[in-house]
């Protein structure tokens, strides 16, 4: 089985090539993406230390988890919030999916192309660009 599987992966061309790589790393590393996401995401916001996203008090503690993310909860505001608040990928389903996502657009590839190679609806690149520009404290100007 594993010489026909060779042999079918060496008649793939080079770009149906890049789409199986694509789509063996999101089914095989999808945890190990989000988690390096999660931890990058935590230490650009948290760098001072953690801090309520709302109200900026620095009188917070952690909340449990949902999903599998941690949650905080302020003491002086009693809001909660995660990792992913006030960033592009608040309310985003797969973040995991998003460094496979950007990485086809570095190579050229068009908004749908891109969003069928990862297994997405092209119309989410368009709604994560819509936040990131809200998020941004500059708006992109």
């Amino acid at each position: 089985m594993a010489t026909t599987l060779e042999s079918m992966i060496k008649k793939l061309n080079k770009y149906q090539k890049e789409q199986l790589y694509a789509i063996l790393q999101s089914e095989l590393e999808p945890s190990r993406v989000s988690v390096q996401l999660t931890g990058e995401v935590r230490e650009t916001n948290f760098q001072e230390g953690l801090s309520c996203v709302h109200c900026e008090s620095k009188s917070v503690v952690r909340f449990g988890k949902y999903k599998g993310r941690q949650r905080y909860r302020c003491k002086t505001c009693q809001r909660t919030y995660m990792d992913f608040t006030n960033t592009p990928f608040e309310r985003t389903r797969y973040p995991e999916k998003w460094p496979i996502f950007i990485k086809c657009m570095f190579r050229g590839m068009s908004l749908r192309k891109s969003a069928q190679e990862v297994g997405i609806s092209w119309v989410c690149p368009i709604l994560l660009a819509a936040q990131a520009i809200n998020c941004s404290p500059s708006g992109f100007n």
